[in-house]
């Protein structure tokens, strides 16, 4: 197995005073429209709206598009206009992890997120018919390790594809 290349990308401190505002008002937004119930499910939690604006900025500034900084919660609505979904962690060796309810044909983005460093690495990418496979399928108490909250698939950074492939697929609106 050949290793893929990450790309790491920086954020400026306007970037990040951005990121946060759009973080907060997507989870009053959410809690308002009862649309998230999941704000309080874990230690990332605080985070999780946060490393999801950062994630999608990193991404769009990869592709060179620009970011809009949607401020409503919308569960619907693509990361990126021409159907990428992205999909960040804290963790740095974390998996890219994709749930029953998440969009069924789209190419999906991993990333790692570094708040107080400002930078989030861009792991790889695969398509999500290509991740809903046996072997990524995880289950609570399946005995695996790391230990999951729900049903999901898990897919280590090592099975993604690099970030070019994606770029030379794509044809950015």
């Amino acid at each position: 197995i050949v290793p893929i290349s990450k790309y790491p990308i920086e954020l400026t401190d306007d970037e990040m005073v951005a990121c946060r505002s759009c973080a907060k008002s997507r989870d009053e937004s959410a809690i308002k429209y009862q649309q998230r119930t999941d704000l309080t499910a874990s230690p990332e939690t605080p985070f999780k709206t946060l490393v999801g604006v950062m994630s999608e900025l990193a991404v769009h500034k990869h592709f060179g598009v620009p970011y809009t900084y949607p401020f409503e919660y919308q569960k619907d609505r693509p990361d990126l206009s021409n159907g990428i979904e992205v999909k960040g962690t804290l963790y740095r060796a974390g998996h890219l992890i994709l749930n029953a309810h998440n969009n069924q044909t789209a190419p999906f983005v991993s990333t790692v997120c570094n708040i107080g460093e400002q930078t989030v690495l861009l792991n790889g990418w695969r398509d999500a018919v290509d991740c809903r496979l046996d072997k990524y399928w995880r289950a609570p108490n399946d005995g695996k390790i790391p230990a999951c909250k729900r049903e999901s698939w898990w897919i280590p950074q090592s099975d993604l594809h690099d970030m070019k492939s994606l770029r030379e697929r794509l044809v950015l609106a």
